[in-house]
């Protein structure tokens, strides 16, 4: 069976699960060492205000795993202020336009399913 299947796509999440979780822990420890050292920065603040930006285009991207999907930021940055942002949700993924070498995003499928057995009911 292929990974391009309902079967691969799972063994995938799965695999994906396994390593997040290994990685869990080791993340772990490393934040218990820095508390028992008595570092409790979790980030750099000063990267985080405007005035320590660079006064050049600035560009930014997010991306992550949510529960429907990937999810994805992209930011671009002109003189402090945002020229530029796109966000791309699960939705858009799982609804995208069928590629002609791709099989239909889920919810085409459905669709399509829904407007076939529609139209075969009440043309009788």
């Amino acid at each position: 069976m292929g990974m391009f299947s309902t079967m691969g796509r799972l063994l995938a999440e799965a695999l994906d699960t396994e390593i997040i979780g290994n990685m869990t822990t080791d993340w772990f420890k490393e934040l218990k060492a820095n508390i028992g050292t008595g570092d409790f920065a979790t980030h750099n603040a000063t990267l985080f205000h405007p005035s320590s930006w660079p006064k050049k285009e600035l560009k930014g991207i997010g991306i992550t795993e949510a529960p429907r999907g990937a999810l994805g930021h992209w930011v671009t940055i002109n003189n402090d202020k945002i020229s530029n942002y796109q966000c791309v949700v699960p939705t858009t993924w799982n609804a995208a336009p069928a590629v002609p070498t791709i099989a239909l995003a889920p919810t085409k499928r459905r669709f399509r399913t829904a407007s076939t057995s529609w139209l075969s009911t009440t043309s009788r």
